[in-house]
């Protein structure tokens, strides 16, 4: 009896067992390809949420629901969109009181909120739970695509949909861009439904469909760009090296030329020609006589982070040493002329010194060369830029008598590079706000008819100067690789560079000054 009782309690255990399998293979059989137990194989959305799921865009309400038919909130929205950003970080502070700087949503609205895709509902208050329509959820995927990509769109008509006279005002562009790139589509009805509360499923289907289409990073279109204007700055690079070593003066081995050409090395990543000219110009021995030495200077201290190699940090200290005693007025802002009978500030020696000390202050956490790089900027902005449109005036006297023709290309292109450099590497909270506000302005001017070469104004005595263009973009760049400069579209930037390649041929950038 023993014997046959140990016997029915191992075929019990046997039933167990195949009990338990059955109701894990089940489980698999219920939970299918999405991997939620609420989502169908054969549902619709089913490709659709495991799409967003496998990409880390959209994650279940609990470990095995979706939820699929729940409504999308404001904070869901801007998570999606945040996510498909690659999840930046928030350095800065949250503005809205509803938004707790712990809440799972917090760097999405932070994110959402500077880079323009959506505002709050009232200046100070998000409704992170509030429910977000199908057309503001277009809104917000429209202005999320013209911030960071770039690819064709054809607008579809609306009035295809009965519904189309119920879309809000502010939401056609969004609607005609989105219907046209088959992001979002009608009912089965034929009506687009704008003011339908969007669904989980809905916004899955969405962001798959967005990220399918054929686009392109800023980074990426601006790529094929960068690489011709980097062939073109060899050729005027190896020219002015060989002319100095040759004893023919040609410019300088530190002239502003001769930065910016650096700089755009240093952005088409040309590591062997840069240490080339770094390699030359340390044999000639020249030492810099104005602050165009603070243009190469920083990208020696950028070389000498990436490599390693102390040849380019001892030049870059030979830079700092010389800007040590450099000239500055009663403020502290370096003097671009040297020479004290001129009682001016102009806007070049900002632009040339700032980058510098900014790089420095970043690599070397330097309190102090963080404070002159921001006391730059703030001086600049209260005494050389006119109040109401910020355009750049090309110097200011001690006194705070502005000097020089207002909006000068060039001028503004300086200024931007300090602008750029400051918010890339020691911004902070109230100055970045204020950097924004003058590229936000600057811009509102500049592409004023949609002309955006209007910053290519004559000089009182040389031609127009589109060498302004190239800074202009720089200062842009290094802003929205911090996540700033929302204000300004990629699309913008692309058609900008575009048009300035125009401008390049055989190593000679013509309409600036000097073709450099």
């Amino acid at each position: 009896m023993k014997g046959d009782g140990t016997m029915r309690k191992g075929r019990f255990l046997l039933y167990l067992l195949a009990a338990a399998a059955i109701v894990i293979v089940c489980s698999f059989l219920t939970v299918g390809a999405s991997g939620f137990s609420d989502v169908e194989d054969d549902r619709w959305s089913g490709g659709s949420i495991a799409y967003a799921g496998e990409h880390g865009y959209m994650i279940g309400v609990s470990e095995d629901h979706f939820d699929p038919e729940g409504t999308v909130t404001r904070s869901m929205a801007v998570t999606v969109l945040w996510r498909v950003a690659g999840s930046p970080e928030n350095k800065g502070e949250i503005r809205f009181a509803d938004v707790k700087a712990d809440a799972w949503y917090a760097d999405a609205v932070a994110w959402a909120d500077r880079c323009g895709v959506t505002e709050g509902v009232s200046e100070d208050l998000f409704d992170p739970n509030g429910a977000v329509t199908r057309e503001q959820l277009a809104a917000f995927f429209y202005r999320f695509c013209d911030k960071y990509f770039v690819y064709e769109d054809i607008p579809a008509d609306l009035s295809a949909f009965s519904d189309a006279g119920e879309v809000s005002d502010y939401a056609v562009e969004a609607l005609r861009w989105a219907v046209g790139a088959g992001i979002i589509v009608g009912d089965e009805s034929g009506n687009i439904d704008p003011h339908g509360c969007a669904t989980r499923e809905q916004a899955a289907a969405i962001v798959t469909r967005f990220d399918g289409k054929d686009k392109s990073k800023i980074t990426d279109v601006l790529s094929p760009i960068v690489e011709q204007a980097a062939d073109h700055a060899e050729v005027m690079m190896n020219r002015i090296l060989s002319n100095r070593e040759n004893g023919v003066y040609d410019l300088t081995v530190y002239s502003w030329e001769m930065g910016i050409l650096v700089m755009g090395l240093w952005e088409a990543e040309r590591y062997d020609a840069l240490e080339n000219y770094y390699d030359r110009v340390i044999a000639i021995g020249d030492t810099p006589t104005v602050t165009d030495g603070g243009l190469v200077g920083h990208i020696a201290l950028l070389m000498w982070e990436k490599f390693g190699d102390e040849k380019y940090l001892a030049f870059a200290q030979r830079i700092l040493d010389k800007f040590e005693d450099w000239p500055r007025d009663s403020k502290g802002q370096i003097k671009y002329d040297a020479d004290p009978d001129n009682g001016y500030v102009y806007v070049d020696g900002t632009g040339m010194a700032t980058p510098f000390y900014a790089v420095w202050s970043y690599l070397f956490d330097d309190a102090e060369k963080h404070a002159i790089s921001v006391l730059q900027i703030e001086n600049y902005l209260k005494y050389g830029v006119q109040p109401r449109t910020y355009l750049t005036f090309h110097g200011y006297e001690k006194c705070s008598i502005t000097q020089g023709e207002l909006g000068w290309g060039r001028g503004t292109g300086w200024f931007m590079f300090a602008v750029g450099a400051v918010m890339r590497y020691c911004g902070n909270d109230e100055i970045n706000a204020k950097c924004e506000t003058y590229i936000e302005k600057t811009f509102k001017y500049l592409m004023k008819d949609k002309n955006m070469f209007s910053w290519s104004l004559s000089e009182p005595d040389g031609p127009s100067d589109t060498s302004a263009t190239g800074m202009i973009l720089w200062g842009v760049m290094k802003a929205k690789e911090v996540g700033l400069a929302g204000c300004i579209s990629d699309r913008t930037l692309k058609d900008i560079a575009f048009a300035s390649l125009g401008e390049i041929e055989d190593g000679v950038v013509y309409g600036s000054t000097l073709g450099s």
